[in-house]
C-alpha cells in the first residue's frame, strides 16, 4: 500500500484506518509504557473492535511513548532513501516500529488491499471464502494466514515462498455510524481489488433474473464514488446461479444472457474477470480466478 517511489512527495495508505499520508508522516513506537491515555488509538479501538476487546484495552492501562522524529535532533534520526527509518530513544535504542500520525497503529509492510462485496454491500467473507477455497485445494501453490493483532484483522493470501500477495480486511462492514460509512469509503478508495458476488436465478422461462446482481453493482459503485471514468480495481465477478440443478457454464450462460450487465461492467472496470461461483465446486475456476487477481493487483499496486 505504500508508494514505491523515493521522493518526497510519495504517499502511503495506512492499512488500519487508510488515511494517506506523505512517506515521512509517521511516528515512531518505543518499548516504553505509559499510563496516560493514547486518545486517538482509543478513539479507533472503539470504533473498530468488538466491546469486549476495547474493554480488555483500557484494562491493561498501558501504551507505547511514542516519538515525533521531528522534535529529536539530527543525531537520534536515521535516514534510507529520504526516508526516516529510524529513531534513538532516550534508553540509546534505535526504534524502527513506524506508527500511523491518525490512528496510532504500528504501520506493516506494503501489501495490495482485496476486498469481498455482495448485493447489501461489503462482505469481507466473499473474499475470504475464495482464499481459503483455493488454499485448500492447491497447498503447494497458495496458503492462508490470519493476522488478529491489531482492531482491523486481516486475511491474507500468500503465495508458494510465503509471500503475502495481498490483504482482504476482515469485518470492515461491521463499523457502525457515520464514521462506519466513511471509513469503508476510505477502504474502497485504497483498495486494489475486489472479489465480488453476482446472484442469478433462473427463471421458469429460462431466462435469467439478474436484479440481485444489479443491486450489487450499484452499490460497489456508489461506494466507490463513481464518477463515470472507469475504476483501476481489479475485479473477479463470482457468478452464482440459482433454481438451475445441472448448473451449466454460468460464464457463457452470463454472457449470453446479460449482455447489458456485461457491458455495464466493462464500461465501469478497467479490469474485470468473470468465475463460476467455485467454492465447493470447481477447484481450477478458482485457482484461475485467484491467480489473475493476485497479477493484477500486483502490478496495479506497482503503478503499472
Amino acid at each position: 500500500m505504500y508508494g514505491k517511489a523515493r521522493t518526497e512527495g510519495a504517499r502511503y495508505i495506512c492499512p488500519q484506518c487508510f488515511t494517506a499520508h506523505y512517506r515521512n508522516d509517521v511516528l515512531f513506537g518505543t518499548q516504553r509504557l505509559t499510563d496516560s491515555c493514547d486518545r486517538r488509538q482509543a478513539a479507533f479501538r472503539y470504533a473498530l473492535g468488538p466491546r469486549t476487546a476495547f474493554a480488555r484495552w483500557c484494562g491493561g492501562g498501558k501504551t507505547s511513548v511514542l516519538l515525533n522524529w521531528r522534535t529529536l535532533p539530527q543525531s537520534r534520526r536515521q535516514w534510507e532513501n529520504g526516508a526516516i527509518m529510524a529513531v534513538r530513544d532516550l534508553d540509546g535504542r534505535w526504534v524502527t516500529q513506524r506508527i500511523c500520525p491518525c490512528c496510532h497503529m504500528p504501520l506493516s509492510s506494503p501489501y495490495p488491499v482485496v476486498i469481498g462485496w455482495k448485493s447489501s454491500g461489503m462482505h469481507s467473507k466473499t473474499a475470504s471464502g475464495l482464499l481459503s477455497f483455493v488454499a485448500e485445494t492447491a497447498p503447494d501453490c497458495w496458503k492462508t494466514r490470519q493476522d488478529r493483532t491489531l482492531p482491523l484483522w486481516y486475511d491474507y493470501l500468500e503465495n508458494a515462498s510465503k509471500e503475502v500477495v495481498f490483504g482482504v480486511p476482515v469485518r470492515p462492514e461491521r463499523v457502525g455510524g457515520s464514521y462506519g460509512a466513511s471509513y469503508r469509503r476510505r477502504c474502497c478508495e485504497s483498495a486494489s481489488g475486489a472479489v465480488v458476488r453476482l446472484c442469478l436465478r433462473m427463471e421458469e422461462s429460462g431466462s435469467l433474473d439478474n436484479t440481485e446482481a444489479v443491486r450489487a453493482l450499484d452499490t460497489m459503485l456508489e461506494a466507490f464514488d463513481y464518477s463515470g471514468v472507469k475504476l483501476k480495481v481489479s475485479v473477479v465477478f463470482l457468478l452464482e446461479l440459482e433454481g438451475v440443478e445441472d448448473q451449466p457454464d454460468a460464464v457463457e450462460l452470463f454472457r449470453r444472457e446479460c449482455p447489458q450487465l456485461v457491458r455495464l461492467i466493462q464500461y465501469n472496470f478497467a479490469d474485470s474477470y468473470f468465475a463460476a461461483n467455485p467454492c465447493g465446486r470447481d477447484p481450477q475456476a478458482a485457482a484461475w480466478a485467484v491467480k489473475w487477481l493476485s497479477s493484477r493487483v500486483s502490478r496495479l499496486n506497482a503503478g503499472e
